[in-house]
C-alpha cells in the first residue's frame, strides 16, 4: 500500500471501508497473541513488523486495509484490557483475615476485618468481594456455634491506603459461655472466663482467622 493511500485513509473519516478477511485476522491474532500484551500498548498498522504487513498485503491489499487493521487492533486491545482487568479482579480474595475479640461485661464483641490488597476496584466488583467476606463471617459463626445476632455494623473502609472490610458483631456472652462450658464440664476440668475466651479464640483460629484478644 502506498504512503499516499495511507495518508488519505488517515484523514478520510467518511471513507467506506471493507471488513478484514479471516486470513487477515488469523495473521494479526498469531502476531499479537505471541506478544503477551496487557492491552495498554500503543499498536497500529505502521508499528507492525514488516513481515506481518507483507503477509497482510499478500492476502488482500485493498485501499482500506490500513484503517481496517487499525480498527481491528483497537477492538483487540480493548478486549485484552477488559479480560486482564477481569482476571485480576477474579484473583482478588480477602487477605489478612483477622478478628479482634473483646468481652465487655455480658457482651462479646467480635471485630471481623479483612483486606483486598487493592487501592481501587470497580464498585460492583468490590461489593461482590465484600459479599463473599460477609458470607465467610456468617459461616464462621455457624462453624463455631456462635448464636445468630443482628447487632453490630459493617462497612467497606480504607486501611493503610488499601480497601478493606469491617464487620462488627455483638453477642450475649452468657449463652456462649454455657455452650463453651459444656466441653469443660464433660472433661471434669475447672474453668474460668479466661479459659472460655481462649477456647473461643482457638475455635476461630481453626476457622482460618487470626485472633487478637482485647
Amino acid at each position: 500500500m502506498s504512503m499516499e493511500s495511507r495518508i488519505a485513509q488517515r484523514w478520510a473519516g467518511t471513507e467506506k471501508t471493507s471488513r478484514l478477511l479471516k486470513r487477515h485476522i488469523k495473521i494479526l491474532e498469531k502476531h499479537l497473541d505471541s506478544r503477551n500484551l496487557d492491552g495498554w500498548e500503543q499498536i497500529d498498522y505502521d508499528s507492525l513488523p514488516p513481515q506481518v504487513r507483507r503477509d497482510l498485503d499478500r492476502v488482500k491489499a485493498g485501499e482500506s486495509l490500513w484503517s481496517d487493521v487499525n480498527r481491528w487492533i483497537d477492538d483487540y486491545m480493548n478486549d485484552k484490557r477488559y479480560r486482564r482487568a477481569s482476571e485480576k479482579t477474579a484473583l482478588v480474595k480477602t487477605k489478612n483475615k483477622r478478628i479482634f475479640l473483646d468481652l465487655r461485661g455480658g457482651t462479646l464483641i467480635l471485630d471481623f476485618r479483612g483486606d483486598t490488597g487493592m487501592r481501587s476496584l470497580d464498585p460492583k466488583k468490590l461489593q461482590n468481594i465484600y459479599r463473599d467476606f460477609f458470607i465467610d463471617v456468617v459461616n464462621t459463626e455457624k462453624n463455631v456455634d456462635l448464636p445468630s445476632t443482628s447487632k453490630g455494623h459493617s462497612s467497606i473502609e480504607v486501611y493503610k491506603n488499601e480497601l478493606g472490610f469491617h464487620v462488627q458483631r455483638w453477642y450475649k456472652w452468657d449463652g456462649i459461655a454455657e455452650q463453651l462450658g459444656w466441653d469443660f464440664d464433660a472433661s471434669g476440668e475447672e474453668y474460668s472466663t479466661g479459659d472460655l475466651v481462649r477456647a473461643l479464640a482457638d475455635a476461630l483460629s481453626g476457622a482460618g482467622w487470626k485472633v487478637t484478644p482485647a
